[in-house]
């Protein structure tokens, strides 16, 4: 148990590699795509910290994480899932951050995502959710 705690606390390095080394991260990118995929606000929040830095659809600022999901149902409700898929994912000394791109259920709508998760305490929090127009839509 402490030399995988230690592994989680400890990673560095980016992609693929890192991700096959610790299931505790790929959990969490597998989890933050499923939310996004299946329009889960409750789900991507599960694990966030008291307070989560977030950029959706015009509304920015520290919210709670109550106050984040109700946000992000709204964006769900006006933006129905149509896919979600990563793009980029780097892990670094107990921070992870996932780039992807959200796709709606109608008219091909893209958003670009960028989620950033913490060790705060020895475990994983999310920190911070931006969600906004993609260049690739």
């Amino acid at each position: 148990m402490v030399i995988l705690l230690m592994a989680v606390l400890s990673i560095a390095g980016t992609g693929d590699v890192a991700l096959a080394q610790n299931p505790i991260v790929e959990r969490l990118q597998s989890d933050i795509s499923r939310a996004m995929d299946e329009g889960d606000a409750q789900l991507l929040f599960e694990q966030a910290a008291r307070q989560i830095d977030i950029s959706i659809s015009g509304e920015e600022g520290l919210f709670s994480r109550a106050q984040a999901t109700l946000v992000l149902r709204r964006f769900f409700s006006s933006f129905p899932p149509g896919g979600f898929d990563v793009t980029e994912t780097s892990v670094s000394e107990g921070r992870l951050f996932i780039l992807g791109i959200y796709r709606t259920s109608r008219d091909n709508d893209a958003f670009g995502v960028f989620v950033y998760l913490r060790v705060h305490d020895g475990t994983w929090e999310l920190k911070e959710l931006r969600i906004g127009t993609s260049e690739s839509s």
